[in-house]
């Protein structure tokens, strides 16, 4: 056996690995990092396009707020059929409705139900029941900011999915000292529905494949997200990755995670990005399944020159070990047949009749006979 062998195989085998190990954690970093920046990069798009939504939207409402307190005809079925046209030029939004000085309300859409309830102080005792504490506290907040305001997402009865309701987010506008005949329009609240959990115009975003979108509010409530969220709601705080970086990155204006979204209940990497002018932020995640995917595939090729030297390295252990073993075993025979060759000289040597003495090169003796020893008296 060759244990000098085995311990210089067994070495290069633990140096592979080593290497192997080192270059594949380096490569998790490189494509961490690598896909870490274009979230950013998607991240303050997606933010940018919000900004740009919303005070598109601000300016739109802030039109109609005008056109409904300064038009000749300000009656209710007047101010009603402008909603209307409204509604027909901004399809994103499926209802509409404005609150004058005395509480008078007009709305015009599907959900307007919803929005008395938005705009009639106090609320009915049917919306309390499906508003929470905390969702009511932003709509009250969000009836005395000047500008636009991006209420949280509320439930909308879903007349074939009862336990599956439809969620729309209310924008309001509120404070325009905008006159409306003898009065004045005090609140103007659309509803944005969001679709497969997204906001409309999300659509059109050029997203990787398995990455997710979200809208984050800085109190922790999700505005939106695709897909929809399967392990909490909307209409609930969040507590995931997204909104742990955000709590410990108050001043930030972008920044990048990885952790369990507890809203699907995954590890992600992601990145979000503040929009500008409201307490949002935009982000965008990848699974992590897609981080290992793209591991792999740069792996594949260092694994598999990894795998050929281990194969090479024990092919070659086992055949010089094999080579060793038959050296071994040769050498041991050939000891074994000198060995028998010595014991029979002996025992031809002792067993014949005359005295026989044998000596080495320097004359010294090395062996006598029984014979001999009695003919030299020894």
């Amino acid at each position: 056996m060759l244990p000098w062998l085995f311990r210089a195989w067994l070495l290069f085998v633990v140096i592979v690995l080593l290497a192997g190990g080192g270059l594949a954690y380096e490569t998790w970093q490189d494509v961490c990092r690598e896909y870490s920046t274009n979230l950013r990069v998607l991240a303050a798009a997606v933010a940018d396009g919000t900004h740009l939504f919303l005070k598109g939207t601000q300016s739109s409402l802030a039109m109609l707020g005008q056109d409904t307190g300064t038009g000749a005809d300000g009656t209710p079925l007047a101010i009603h059929e402008k909603l209307q046209d409204y509604l027909v030029l901004n399809p994103d939004f499926n209802s509409v409705g404005v609150r004058a000085a005395g509480d008078g309300v007009v709305t015009a859409g599907t959900d307007k139900g919803l929005l008395r309830t938005l705009l009639s102080r106090p609320a009915s005792p049917d919306a309390r029941s499906r508003i929470t504490d905390q969702q009511q506290q932003l709509i009250q907040r969000c009836r005395h900011v000047s500008g636009l305001c991006v209420g949280p997402p509320l439930p909308v009865r879903n007349p074939g999915h009862p336990q599956h309701p439809h969620w729309v987010v209310p924008l309001f506008l509120g404070a325009q000292g905008t006159p409306y005949r003898h009065s004045v329009v005090t609140n103007m609240v659309a509803l944005l529905p969001l679709q497969y959990g997204q906001f409309p115009f999300w659509r059109n975003l050029p997203l990787p494949a398995l990455s997710s979108v979200f809208l984050l509010r800085r109190d922790g409530f999700l505005e939106s997200r695709y897909p929809p969220p399967t392990q909490s709601t909307f209409g609930a705080p969040q507590n995931g990755i997204a909104a742990q970086s955000i709590r410990a990155h108050p001043q930030a204006r972008s920044a990048s995670f990885y952790g369990l979204a507890t809203a699907v209940n995954q590890w992600r990497l992601g990145a979000w990005n503040q929009v500008q002018g409201y307490p949002l932020v935009a982000g965008v995640g990848l699974p992590r399944s897609f981080l290992l995917a793209a591991w792999w595939n740069r792996m594949t090729g260092p694994f598999a020159a990894m795998l050929a030297l281990l194969l090479l390295s024990t092919f070659g252990y086992w055949t010089f070990r094999r080579i060793g073993e038959a050296r071994q075993r040769e050498r041991s025979a050939h000891d074994l047949m000198l060995w028998e060759a010595k014991e029979r000289a002996e025992v031809t040597l002792h067993s014949i009749g005359d005295g026989v003495i044998t000596t080495d090169t320097q004359g010294r003796v090395t062996d006598v006979n029984p014979v001999a020893e009695s003919m030299l008296g020894s």
